[in-house]
């Protein structure tokens, strides 16, 4: 074996061996690659070399931080099961559980070299395995907690079968009505006992008269205190003539949704979102009502909000007066430099008598 042979040999072994082997300077950039490591990323070296390791691993791994830790303590350290998977290079979908071994090389100043070692399919197999069993032990769970909930609703529906045989014709209904909504009840909890079943649900019709009508027996015993007055028109042929009219009027109304414009750039998907909330506050509210709305998102401007809140009362065909603008505490202060400091924001509106 000549000198040039042996010159070579260190290379010729990186390039045979078959686990993926990749080399970073001291700022993560990427130096070299052997030929294993090209088909693992689906990129040549040509291609890797422009790149630095944040580019080829996903953003947040282990294997960033692994390659660090190396490189300050000159030491060599192990990840194990970490998840490579990369959107730049290869198939992102295919997702590969590795061992990654990190160590400095002492000829180079702040070079680290990588080598990784794919799981085993046995040992993708073994993590099926263990989701599987958690997702039994879910379903398990569920069933148990289903029947102790069943337990004292079978109380329920055997004391209302004796108050059945007891009561007055009047009250006859209502104890009827006790034990059909048990019955409910255990019904949906059998569909919870079975959440894991992935098969597609049931459709079937159901008779929009019954519903009604346990509704309005509901309302006049108590059971649900109605405020609004329902009124039904309903045709002899079916739900196609169901006409249902709901009145509901109230004195205040209090509008405060979540952030729904964090930037500039979400404000139109916000505008529509706030609008449509705020038409359906002034339709709920009676003539002389109040109408307290807010919005906390910086990218929606307080003019913004006006307008958004104005052009819902025209849809609404309500008119109303604009009381009074209210806006942060002096906690949330605006500067010159964050006038998104302004994102606290709320009006006091009045529905006009007479719309």
């Amino acid at each position: 074996m000549t000198d040039k042979d042996l010159s070579f040999m260190p290379l010729s072994v990186l390039q045979a061996l078959p686990q993926p082997i990749i080399v970073v300077s001291d700022d993560r950039t990427i130096t070299f690659v052997n030929y294993a490591a090209e088909a693992f990323f689906g990129a040549s070296l040509s291609v890797l070399s422009r790149h630095k390791l944040d580019d080829l691993i996903a953003f947040g791994s282990p294997i960033v931080g692994l390659v660090a830790a190396v490189s300050e303590r000159r030491a060599p350290m192990t990840e194990y099961r970490v998840r490579v998977d990369s959107s730049r290079f290869g198939d992102a979908s295919n997702e590969r559980i590795v061992d990654a071994f990190a160590s400095p090389i002492s000829e180079l100043d702040g070079r680290v070299a990588l080598l990784f070692q794919e799981r085993t399919m046995a040992d993708k197999i073994d993590r099926q395995l263990v989701s599987r069993g958690a997702a039994r032990s879910v379903t398990g769970l569920a069933s148990m907690l289903a029947h102790e909930i069943k337990n004292p609703l079978s109380g329920i529906r055997g004391a209302a079968q004796l108050l059945e045989q007891s009561v007055t014709p009047e009250e006859l209904p209502l104890a009827r009505l006790v034990r059909e909504e048990v019955d409910r009840i255990v019904d949906l909890i059998d569909k919870v006992e079975v959440f894991g079943d992935d098969r597609p649900i049931e459709r079937e019709p159901i008779n929009i008269h019954v519903i009604l009508d346990r509704v309005k027996l509901l309302a006049k015993n108590g059971v649900y205190i109605l405020e609004n007055m329902v009124t039904a028109d309903l045709a002899a042929d079916g739900v196609t003539g169901l006409h249902l009219a709901v009145v509901n009027e109230f004195d205040a109304i209090v509008l405060d949704p979540p952030k729904l414009a964090p930037t500039g750039a979400h404000a139109e998907r916000a505008a529509r979102a706030y609008k449509d909330i705020n038409r359906l506050g002034f339709k709920l509210l009676r003539p002389g009502g109040v109408l307290f709305t807010f919005s906390c998102s910086g990218g929606v401007g307080v003019e913004l909000f006006h307008k958004i809140v104005a052009a819902a009362g025209l849809e609404a065909g309500v008119d109303g007066v604009f009381l009074q603008r209210l806006g942060g505490a002096p906690d949330h202060p605006m500067t010159v430099q964050f006038p998104e400091g302004e994102y606290l924001k709320g009006l006091v509106v009045m529905r006009r008598p007479g719309t």
